[in-house]
């Protein structure tokens, strides 16, 4: 069966400064458009404090996937795109599925809403931003009333949450929130063949790679102390700056 299937997304490609998730959403676009899957993408121009040099409300073919970027207005911390709102209205019933990627941000919001009202199902891939820790350390308060405000109710009524691992899934339920049902499933990889930088990990002696964007929430001050307890091991911490 085929299915016709959107992806709401706060950034996509050439954004690639927001790290993971950048790329593992396209690949999993790219995966169903390779099953023959119509697979479309609806998301912004942001690209830091810039925008992606894009053609606006129009798709564009990315490995066989439709992507359109809306232009943000008023609320561009949030992601907020009234033309992707209109959009979103008129098309989200023509979709089979509706896959939202990411918290706290106003277009997966804007797009649960409108699948809710369609009757479409939906997936929301919290992308490891439900976490209590993460929650408690940055924005809490503006975090806390967004979720009793929006994302419990997307959360319950989704037709199921994905997360990549099982510590995900438990951080949730921690967070009180009901779910229909949880799917643990990691994100895809793809292999490249040789590589310069795989030739120099050529050694005997244990190699440790941190791969990620340089960022507080991922835990290199654990990381680099936690070294002193693996003898003559060599830390490779590889990835875009981010915050400076």
């Amino acid at each position: 069966m085929k299915l016709r299937i959107l992806h709401v997304v706060p950034t996509y490609l050439p954004a690639t400064r927001y790290g993971g998730p950048i790329y593992s959403v396209h690949g999993l676009c790219r995966g169903l458009a390779a099953r023959g899957h119509e697979t479309h993408v609806y998301t912004t121009d942001v690209d830091g404090s810039g925008v992606s040099d894009v053609p606006l409300a129009v798709p564009v073919e990315r490995d066989a996937v439709r992507v359109t970027y809306f232009p943000t207005g008023r609320g561009r911390r949030l992601y907020r795109s009234p033309t992707m709102g209109q959009r979103l209205k008129a098309d989200v019933a023509t979709f089979d599925i509706v896959h939202v990627h990411s918290v706290f941000l106003w277009p997966t919001s804007a797009a649960a809403l409108q699948a809710r009202r369609a009757n479409v199902p939906y997936v929301v891939s919290p992308r490891g931003m439900l976490v209590a820790d993460l929650i408690a350390k940055k924005s809490s308060l503006l975090k806390r009333a967004w979720i009793e405000a929006f994302e419990r109710r997307n959360i319950a009524e989704a037709s199921a949450v994905h997360v990549t691992a099982e510590i995900e899934a438990e951080e949730i339920r921690r967070l009180g929130m009901k779910v229909r049902r949880v799917a643990v499933i990691p994100n895809g990889t793809d292999f490249p063949g040789p590589s310069q930088f795989e030739r120099a990990l050529e050694t005997p002696d244990p190699v440790v790679v941190f791969l990620g964007r340089l960022n507080w929430k991922k835990g290199l001050d654990r990381l680099i102390p936690a070294m002193v307890k693996v003898p003559n091991a060599k830390l490779i911490i590889a990835g875009n700056d981010e915050e400076n």
